[in-house]
């Protein structure tokens, strides 16, 4: 007689939890102080947020046609984008922006210098 163990429904959520908190999100963060950062979303986005791999944009080119360039194209070399942290936690934020996974490659790529 083959045995086979089956998993509780309580189990299959706390693995499914777990997998999903995992998986890092790269986004634009604006905050109340007018703070401009870009980095992988660590949980889920509220009014606090953890960043890993977080950098500043101090300014952007007008390339970028606002901030929100800066998630849909990525920053180019005219930005100023400070050196990254490996984590950042980000107080009174406005909104966070999901980034295109080719502004992801420009924010890494660091093509301002």
């Amino acid at each position: 007689m083959t045995r086979t163990t089956r998993l509780t429904p309580q189990k299959e959520t706390t693995m499914a939890t777990k997998k999903r908190a995992t998986k890092l999100t790269p986004v634009v963060v604006t905050t109340k102080r007018r703070g401009v950062f870009g980095g992988l979303l660590k949980g889920r986005p509220g009014d606090t947020v953890t960043l890993t791999h977080a950098r500043m944009c101090t300014s952007w080119s007008l390339a970028m046609r606002g901030v929100h360039g800066l998630a849909s194209i990525g920053p180019d070399e005219e930005c100023r984008i400070g050196v990254a942290v490996p984590e950042l936690r980000l107080i009174g934020v406005t909104s966070v922006a999901t980034m295109t996974p080719e502004a992801w490659e420009r924010w890494e790529a660091e093509p301002w210098g």
